[in-house]
C-alpha cells in the first residue's frame, strides 16, 4: 500500500515536472521567435526611429542615436569591446540554456574588437562557437547584449591595421557568406601579402589568436578562452609589459539595456 502510494506520487511528481518543463521550453521558443521576427521587422523599427536620424541606422534605443554615431565614428581599428550577456534575450532557446550554463559571475564576460572600413565600423565576437563579423549599429541593437564598455591601446601596435586586416580576412575564409565590404577592404589594402596565414583559426580562441596575431600577447593563445576578466585592465597580465589600455568608457550600462528591452520586446 505505501509503495504503490509512494510510486503514485512519484508518477505526478515527475509528470508535472515534464508538463513544466514543455510549457516553459514552449514560452522559450515563442519568446525567441518574436525576438528574431522583431529584428527583421523593418516597419517596427522604423517607427522606432528618431526621424532626425540622418541615417537608417539603429542603434537598439530610439534615443541617443547622435551620441552613438559620435562613438562609432571615434572608436579605430582594434578597440576592445567587453559586453555581456543577457541570457534570456539569446535568439534561440539553446543559446539562452548555453548561456545560463556558461554564465561567469564578472560584470563582462564577452570580448570583441573593432575593424573599421571607409563604409562603416565593424565588431568580430564570438558568438556559441561561432564568429560574429557586424556592424557596429547591428551589434549594439541585438536583444542579448545588455553591457558594453570599450577600451583602448594606449600605444597600439604599429601595423595594428594591417594585421587585424589579415586577420579578420582569414576569419571569413571560414565562413559560408563572407562580407563584401571587408573582402574589398583586403583586396584594397596594397601592404596585404599573398602568403598563407601563419595560424588556423579556431572560432572559440578568435581573442586570444588576434592578439597573438598583433604581437601584443605573451602567453599561448591557445592555453584558454581569454575573456573580459584577462582583459579589463589598465595592464592586462596577458600582453607584454609595454601595452596598455585606456581606462575605458561605458556604451550600454544595465538601465539602458532594461530601456532597450521594454522597447524591443514586450
Amino acid at each position: 500500500m505505501f509503495t504503490s502510494q509512494k510510486f503514485r506520487k512519484t508518477k505526478i511528481l515527475f509528470t508535472t515536472i515534464a508538463v513544466l518543463g514543455a510549457t516553459g521550453y514552449g514560452y522559450l521558443t515563442w519568446r525567441c521567435y518574436n525576438l528574431r521576427k522583431d529584428l527583421t521587422d523593418f516597419e517596427l523599427i522604423s517607427k522606432k526611429k528618431d526621424s532626425t536620424r540622418p541615417s537608417n541606422e539603429y542603434y537598439g534605443i530610439n534615443w541617443g542615436y547622435r551620441s552613438d554615431n559620435t562613438i562609432e565614428l571615434s572608436f579605430n581599428t582594434g578597440d576592445i569591446l567587453l559586453y555581456d550577456y543577457k541570457c534570456i534575450n539569446c535568439l534561440y532557446p539553446s543559446e539562452v540554456v548555453s548561456c545560463y550554463i556558461h554564465k561567469q559571475k564578472s560584470e563582462y564576460t564577452g570580448v570583441g574588437f573593432t575593424f573599421k572600413t571607409p563604409k562603416g565600423l565593424y565588431v568580430i565576437y564570438p558568438h556559441f562557437g561561432k564568429v560574429n563579423i557586424s556592424p557596429y549599429s547591428e551589434f549594439l541593437n541585438r536583444p542579448y547584449i545588455c553591457k558594453i564598455k570599450a577600451r583602448s591601446f594606449l600605444n597600439p601596435p604599429v601595423d595594428i591595421t594591417k594585421k587585424t586586416i589579415e586577420f579578420v580576412a582569414a576569419i571569413q575564409k571560414t565562413q559560408k557568406s563572407p562580407d563584401k565590404e571587408i573582402s574589398k577592404q583586403k583586396d584594397q589594402d596594397t601592404s596585404q601579402e599573398s602568403s598563407k596565414f601563419p595560424m588556423k583559426i579556431k572560432n572559440d580562441k578568435i581573442i586570444g589568436q588576434y592578439f597573438h596575431h598583433l604581437g601584443v600577447l605573451r602567453v599561448n593563445p591557445y592555453m584558454k578562452v581569454y575573456d573580459a576578466r584577462d582583459l579589463d585592465l589598465d595592464r592586462p597580465n596577458i600582453f607584454h609589459k609595454k601595452y596598455m589600455l585606456d581606462s575605458g568608457f561605458i556604451i550600454r550600462s544595465s538601465t539602458s539595456g532594461d530601456l532597450k528591452d521594454n522597447m524591443n520586446f514586450k
